[in-house]
């Protein structure tokens, strides 16, 4: 996965929010299911992303923070809001039909 920490930072930042499935498909067999949790993991622990669920349906998802935004994108750029589970929602949607086109 150290290899691929770059690419998969940015495509964490690209989307906003992502579910582990979607994650699991941006990874195309580059890597497995444990070491993507155990990336997330660290990323957690260094606060570049974060855990949310969905109020009121079955959904989690990882969204970044300002801080990953911040290590991808340089500083001058900024966010106007951070994570928010009711963004959830829509960025999972979003994520679901550019992975949909981009497998066509």
């Amino acid at each position: 996965m150290k290899e691929y920490a770059p690419y998969f930072n940015h495509q964490m930042a690209r989307f906003g929010s992502l579910t582990i499935q979607q994650m699991l498909t941006l990874g195309q067999t580059r890597f497995r299911r444990s070491t993507l949790y155990y990336h997330i993991k660290n990323l957690k622990r260094e606060h570049y992303v974060v855990r949310i669920s969905h109020q009121q349906e079955a959904k989690i998802g990882y969204s970044a923070t300002s801080k990953l935004y911040e290590m991808v994108y340089g500083r001058e750029h900024h966010r106007h809001t951070g994570p928010r589970s009711k963004e959830l929602d829509h960025s999972i949607q979003v994520a679901n039909v550019m992975l949909e086109r981009a497998q066509d």
